[in-house]
């Protein structure tokens, strides 16, 4: 498979505590990345109780049991915490997601002294389902999609991401709190431009500027502690897609 069986511990699930504070307990971890979280996109999205047991209370549970085991934990918000309405959100300015998604992932957000929550959002492959941008938009070739204009996006390939984690856990071990993680700002439109130039994807994209929403994050406060510097769209995209061969492989 994809992944290391070695290193998957199938038996822990999080809706049952206990065996995860159990497999926390035999791993001893210095680290703990917590990207577990229900989306919009699925159908769970709309089971109220476990979105929120997921989004809202697990980071906390999972803070705790890090705490007790000597873990800093790294737990991962979203931009979606913002309406969208103004753009360019820094951390001091108010969440005001009116969503249950958004209201979910701003009550998991963790404030204690072992962890470090990023807000930040991401593009990347799936291997069994379409749910988010990139992989939605391969999945139409040979047809027509919109591309909003005035939709505009400062997340990061999944690998990027990753990239920017590994650093945090190698090269800042000291960082705690709340933290925005971004790229620069990009409209849909163009994202998927350059996405189907990466890939040659044969999809058409019509621009449409009848959707508006700015959820672009403002990571001058992270950028300041850490020194990272985010790359252009256009290489990040490059590099997403020469990461192809894996997910070509076993979708």
């Amino acid at each position: 498979g994809i992944f290391n069986q070695s290193r998957i511990l199938p038996e822990v699930n999080i809706e049952d505590l206990k065996s995860v504070e159990t497999a926390v307990k035999s791993v001893e971890p210095d680290v703990i990345i917590n990207a577990v979280g229900v989306i919009k996109q699925i159908p769970t999205a709309t089971d109220v109780v476990k979105t929120l047991m997921v989004n809202a209370v697990f980071p906390h549970q999972l803070a705790e049991a890090a705490n007790r085991f000597g873990a800093r934990l790294i737990t991962i918000s979203t931009d979606c915490v913002f309406s969208g309405k103004s753009g360019k959100y820094n951390e001091a300015d108010t969440p005001d997601a009116t969503d249950l998604y958004g209201k979910s992932k701003n009550l998991g957000e963790v404030a204690t002294e072992n962890c470090i929550t990023l807000r930040t959002s991401i593009v990347g492959r799936e291997l069994d389902s379409a749910h988010g941008l990139v992989e939605w938009f391969l999945s139409n070739e040979g047809k027509s999609v919109k591309g909003f204009t005035k939709a505009v996006f400062s997340g990061f390939p999944t690998l990027i991401l990753a990239e920017i984690i590994a650093d945090l856990i190698e090269n800042q071990p000291n960082l705690r709190g709340l933290f925005h993680v971004s790229s620069e700002p990009i409209n849909k439109y163009d994202l998927l431009e350059s996405v189907k130039k990466a890939y040659g994807a044969n999809v058409e994209i019509e621009p449409f500027d009848d959707f508006v929403i700015d959820r672009s994050l403002d990571s001058t406060k992270f950028r300041a502690a850490t020194g990272f510097r985010p790359t252009s769209w256009e290489e990040m995209i490059d590099r997403m897609a020469a990461d192809n061969a894996a997910y070509q492989k076993y979708k």
